[in-house]
């Protein structure tokens, strides 16, 4: 659970302690920036028991766009007062995506018997925060720390599951472990995320459509949140959709939904022709699924993409769609009667068990029989 406070104020000098120079491993500099603005959130972590007021330093560069985040954290939440307790600095990109952590001069890290962390160490618990789907994020406090056996101090671990991969965790270490990850990977990262989207305006966000995954994303989220649909913004969704992934097609499905249903529709069938195999599915899904509108406007789209399909997924997911609710259209018949002839069998043996359950006319009729009799020993 996460709460965002307006912030306090725009400071222009480092004002936390963790702001020094980087000397550890996993740590690199970023460009220059031109101001700071503090964020006072309330932020929860499943080691405490009570929420906690942090501060978020939001960098930005000299343009007013976001360049990264950094907030002080301690290193260990101590349960018996017995830990040795280090503030820790956490840097994550625009993006929220967790990229260093930094110690004052002269601070380290330790380990449960007192070791401190050595290179290898600092090494392996940088790839511990990196990686989003790490074990921690599916363990309790209990199962990392034995609460009614471990006394003595510094850092412990009872879960067997964690100690049967050793990669999971550095040695020794795995409360340190357990709690930066949970720092590093809160929900803080996706308030940073609208924060950052935020400092870009309405153009601007137009030049992150061809660029990087998360840059993208970024983009579609704020366009659809501020419910931006003129000609020159769709034009810009349209041109830079066929370059993108699976998500953030899927992003971009969602922005087009959210708009007048005639620009849905336009755009749709604009990036549908020159897509990808995967993208063509998912915007055929937008199409067959659309909630918002009647089936018989959905219908009335269908005649344009019969022609197009070129796969099996596609057929199968408009012939199941037809079936499905029982819609026999005359004009999709007709369409469908060309895939007969198709070079991917499975896919005219499909769009002949479907003609073969509907009314045709004569002609229809006598193509599908004839397509029967050919392949008899293969339906």
């Amino acid at each position: 659970m996460l709460y965002l406070g307006a912030f306090k104020g725009i400071i222009f000098s480092c004002i936390l302690g963790f702001l020094s120079s980087c000397f550890l491993p996993g740590i690199c500099s970023f460009s220059s920036y031109g101001q700071e603005v503090v964020h006072h959130l309330t932020v929860f972590h499943p080691g405490m028991k009570q929420a906690k007021e942090c501060l978020l330093v939001e960098r930005k560069a000299d343009s007013g766009h976001t360049l990264d985040f950094r907030m002080e954290v301690e290193s260990v939440i101590c349960l018996n007062g017995l830990c040795k307790v280090v503030d820790v600095g956490l840097i994550w990109d625009k993006f929220g995506n967790y990229h260093s952590l930094e110690l004052a001069k002269g601070v380290e890290l330790e380990k449960k018997d007192g070791t401190p962390f050595d290179t290898a160490d600092y090494d392996k618990l940088h790839r511990i925060l990196k990686d989003k789907n790490s074990v921690f994020q599916a363990f309790e406090l209990g199962q990392i720390v034995d609460l009614n056996v471990d006394s003595s101090g510094i850092d412990g671990i009872s879960g067997a599951t964690i100690l049967t991969d050793k990669a999971a965790t550095v040695e020794g270490a795995a409360w340190t472990c357990y709690t930066l990850w949970h720092w590093a990977n809160s929900e803080i990262r996706d308030t940073m995320f609208e924060i950052a989207g935020h400092s870009y305006s309405d153009r601007e966000l137009l030049s992150l459509l061809p660029l990087d995954s998360s840059s993208v994303r970024m983009a579609l989220v704020q366009l659809e949140k501020r419910s931006l649909y003129d000609e020159a913004t769709i034009a810009a969704v349209v041109a830079a959709t066929r370059e993108w992934e699976t998500n953030n097609t899927k992003l971009a499905i969602n922005y087009l939904n959210g708009g007048p249903k005639e620009t849905m529709r336009s755009a749709v069938r604009r990036i549908f022709s020159g897509a990808g195999p995967r993208q063509r599915v998912l915007f055929l899904k937008s199409v067959l699924h659309d909630d918002k509108h009647p089936p018989e406007e959905i219908l009335s789209e269908l005649p344009y993409y019969v022609p197009l399909l070129n796969s099996y997924e596609e057929v199968n997911l408009l012939l199941s769609y037809l079936s499905r609710r029982n819609i026999s259209d005359d004009t999709l018949n007709e369409l469908l009667l060309n895939l007969l002839a198709a070079d991917d069998f499975i896919i005219a043996r499909g769009v002949y068990w479907f003609l073969s359950n509907q009314a045709l006319a004569p002609d229809g009729k006598a193509k599908v029989e004839e397509f029967g009799r050919l392949h008899s020993g293969r339906l």
